[in-house]
């Protein structure tokens, strides 16, 4: 039991790498949304490697889905690097900020690597995404549910025609504007201001809010050369603190969520 808790805490969205939404906030572009993130340095990275989550969205008077895939360093083969779980919080924060902002009713995850398939499984199984419930775990499901369910057909079916060797599918239930997600304790994000707005540099536990800004100035100074290396953090205050109950923090405009006085 303790193993199967530790497995879904590690798929959280707040256990998985910071993203940070491109290049127009949380704005569909050209039918899409794209999320960046940063893995951990490794012996051949030392600054990390650059990953995407990328939803694209088909709406119109029939049809409500979204389309969800990522990459790292444009490559969509699991990296074999042993932080696919930071990978997949990664994924599970973009979708979910993104559901709570655009609610579609439909979410697909389309692959055709087995691997992927069976990490997509692994995370739908935990239930990481409030308001959101299973309905398709293989292409064999989906022919199986489209064959009764002509409505359903009729609404996704030539959506679908033609997509990847395997799938995972999910459905908005009723009741889902009500559920809010679960919250993180202690949670605390250091973001990016001025040309730096957007940027998620660093997240921390504290107990109050004092103890947050004393952590979160120790980290800064601690960390300022390689911080100025990987995004060309000048000198002065380009950062600012705020405090993300529930792990998937999204940049309000400057200062609604400021927990650090103006210097």
């Amino acid at each position: 039991m303790r193993a199967k808790e530790f497995l879904t805490e590690l798929f959280q969205s707040h256990s998985g790498y910071e993203i940070n939404s491109v290049p127009y906030g949380d704005t569909v572009q050209n039918g899409q949304l794209k999320y960046v993130f940063v893995t951990d340095p490794d012996d051949k990275n030392e600054y990390g490697r650059q990953g995407e989550v990328v939803i694209k969205q088909i709406k119109d008077a029939n049809v409500d889905l979204i389309f969800v895939e990522f990459n790292i360093e444009g490559s969509t083969d699991t990296s074999g690097l042993g932080d696919q779980f930071k990978i997949l919080g990664a994924v599970v924060k973009s979708v979910n900020r993104y559901c709570r902002i655009y609610k579609p009713k439909y979410i697909v995850f389309e692959t055709e690597d087995p691997k992927k398939l069976s990490m997509y499984k692994a995370m739908v199984r935990r239930q990481v995404f409030p308001g959101y419930q299973t309905i398709v775990q293989s292409l064999d499901d989906y022919n199986k549910l489209i064959a009764s369910d002509k409505e359903l057909t009729n609404q996704i079916g030539p959506r679908l025609a033609g997509f990847a060797d395997e799938m995972v599918m999910l459905q908005r239930t009723e009741g889902a504007d009500n559920i809010k997600p679960p919250e993180v304790k202690g949670q605390y994000v250091i973001y990016g201001l001025n040309k730096y707005r957007g940027k998620v540099f660093h997240r921390l536990d504290a107990p109050s809010q004092d103890k947050a800004l004393q952590f979160a100035r120790e980290w800064i100074e601690q960390n300022s050369k390689r911080l100025g290396e990987r995004w060309g953090l000048d000198r002065g205050r380009h950062w600012d603190l705020a405090k993300d109950t529930h792990g998937e923090f999204a940049p309000a405009p400057a200062g609604q969520y400021s927990v650090v006085g103006q210097n």
